[in-house]
């Protein structure tokens, strides 16, 4: 093969010359000057901490944002200590949410929140002391998936009872009064919270201040499952307990669809949020996820063969709509409530096994979310308990005024026998893991008063329904 040197050498010179000088002109008329090197782009510094990021998700970023990472690896005793220190809460609360233990309360006439619930509270408490270190902020950053895999099941075990055979036989005027027990009880509180901590913050009002507010309203309008057996002695038979239960359930649909509507229209800001949507859309795209991933699981569930292959993959289905749902920033609790509604009202045999699953584990999350609440809780903000003695305060007032209407309009036939229950009937165990939403979404300074405001009042609250109602007993005896 010939090479055509010649021609080459027309641009690069002959082939013995020595390329030692700069290059000729006719050269750099040919190649051009050389092009500058591309400067590189500024380096903006972090601003630490983000606002309006979620608490544990700013300590994450806070982390990686880091060069030192050395401190990141604790040493051995600290992590043994700490794994079987959870391993024994956990197995604590798998204890004390036992279906026997549950039976124990409701022949005792006692609610779980002043019984086994407040030394949960106290153990978290406790566990989340630096000389203690279970519970450490480092932990609460490593079990923060669990937390939302727990959100998205309480949400899912709620809308799975939600079926057509709820919706049956129902009383006249249930409608009014599931409308008027939570709507007024969440218009005061939300506005009593709001007046309060606007007062604090020297009149400045922010989208989070009414989040939070919005946060406590929806936590005040919810009414404890186990509330109707409280009144059993009360002259009241199988059928309006199961009235009253029908009554709760529907409250806890209505707190749940509150709870979306927060989520949706008072979305975080940050770096750790891609997508800016309108309110309304991330409220279709809420109820786009829950169906479509409740449409889907229920297609994966029809082709299992067992039992034990429908749970797993109900439970691994279930952790992927509540990731889901945290990734975007949405409740997890609403989108796994959708799925949960999905699968309830198409048949299959994998239905029976799938709720009593779905039964069995829900007492022991709720106690969990107790610990974490717990861990988070700071007793020695006087804020906090400034907000919880209007919260029980409000949420009985309004209470009380919504069961006064109830009466007034008659579309109830059955108020003036239950009217001591609508009154005084205690927050709900569903008004703990809406704290917990609010840590997991939001997080901020605030979230500590909510946790004492909720939490602590609960409790108050049927500790003083506990005294009532024995005085009355003696009374009565």
């Amino acid at each position: 093969m010939l090479i055509a040197w010649p021609a080459s050498s027309q641009i690069l010179g002959p082939p013995d010359r020595d390329f030692v000088g700069p290059p000729s002109p006719e050269a750099l008329d040919f190649v051009g000057p050389p092009s500058p090197l591309p400067e590189p782009p500024p380096q903006i510094a972090p601003q630490f901490p983000v606002p309006n990021v979620p608490l544990l998700d700013q300590e994450l970023e806070d982390l990686l944002g880091r060069a030192n990472k050395e401190y990141l690896i604790p040493s051995p005793e600290t992590v043994i200590k700490s794994i079987f220190g959870f391993v024994a809460l956990l197995a604590l609360a798998a204890v004390a949410g036992h279906p026997r233990v549950g039976e124990v309360e409701r022949k005792l006439r006692i609610g779980h929140l002043a019984t086994t619930g407040l030394p949960f509270v106290l153990l978290g408490l406790i566990a989340s002391q630096p000389k203690v270190g279970v519970l450490a902020p480092g932990v609460l950053l490593e079990v923060a998936p669990l937390l939302t895999l727990g959100l998205g099941w309480v949400g899912f075990s709620i809308g799975y009872r939600f079926n057509a055979q709820l919706m049956e036989n129902l009383p006249q005027g249930a409608g009014s009064v599931v409308g008027l027990m939570t709507g007024v009880p969440f218009v005061a509180v939300g506005v009593a919270a709001s007046l309060l901590m606007l007062f604090w913050e020297d009149g400045a009002v922010s989208g989070e201040l009414l989040r939070d507010a919005a946060m406590l309203g929806v936590a005040g309008a919810m009414t404890a499952r186990s509330s109707p057996f409280l009144w059993r002695d009360g002259g009241l038979d199988a059928e309006d307990l199961e009235r009253m239960g029908k009554i709760v359930q529907l409250e806890r649909i209505v707190g749940i669809l509150g709870l979306m509507l927060v989520a949706a229209y008072f979305r975080p800001a940050g770096a750790t949020v891609a997508w800016q949507l309108p309110p309304t859309a991330w409220l279709f795209l809420t109820l786009g996820i829950g169906v479509a991933v409740g449409g889907v699981v229920y297609a994966v569930l029809s082709t299992s063969r067992s039992d034990a292959e429908s749970l797993v993959l109900l439970l691994g289905s279930v952790s992927f709509a509540a990731g889901m749902a945290h990734y975007l920033r949405l409740s997890a609790i609403s989108v796994c409530f959708l799925v949960g509604i999905v699968l309830a009202n198409g048949p299959g045999r994998w239905k029976v096994a799938a709720e009593n699953v779905a039964t069995r584990l829900e007492r022991p999350l709720y106690f969990l979310f107790l610990l974490i609440a717990g861990a988070v809780w700071r007793p020695d903000d006087g804020r906090g308990w400034a907000l919880m003695a209007l919260f029980v305060l409000v949420r009985l007032a309004g209470k009380r005024f919504a069961a006064g209407l109830i009466a007034r309009q008659g579309d109830y036939e059955h108020v003036s026998k239950e009217r001591q229950w609508l009154t005084y009937a205690p927050a709900g165990a569903i008004s703990i893991a809406v704290v917990i939403s609010a840590q997991n979404l939001y997080g901020g300074p605030r979230i500590s008063w909510i946790v004492t405001a909720v939490i602590v009042g609960s409790i108050l609250n049927e500790i003083l329904l506990q005294a009532l109602m024995r005085r009355r007993r003696a009374e009565a005896a």
